[in-house]
């Protein structure tokens, strides 16, 4: 099935917004990709907070690596049997 995508970069443009100070992203196995196509984004905010939802332990490590990457602090984490994390992050 096809589906046509768009960047969050791209997004804000597209609606005129500027400042962004929340973002929530569960993309089914795809954190570090949407984290690595907003690094701009999340490197020149100066308050931003996250919700993300991962899906798997090789997710959650290069998910965390990238967090701390850019000094992001991590408030919450919480796992699930199902082997998926919820993780709220600020900066």
């Amino acid at each position: 099935m096809e589906t046509n995508a768009s960047t969050l970069v791209s997004l804000l443009q597209q609606n005129g917004i500027r400042d962004v100070n929340w973002i929530k992203i569960d993309v089914d196995g795809a954190e570090v990709e949407i984290l690595d196509g907003a690094r701009n984004t999340l490197s020149e905010s100066k308050q931003i907070a996250l919700l993300i939802e991962v899906h798997d332990k090789a997710k959650y490590s290069q998910t965390m690596e990238f967090l701390h990457k850019y000094n992001f602090e991590v408030d919450f984490e919480r796992g699930y049997e199902w082997g998926g994390m919820h993780i709220i992050a600020r900066k």
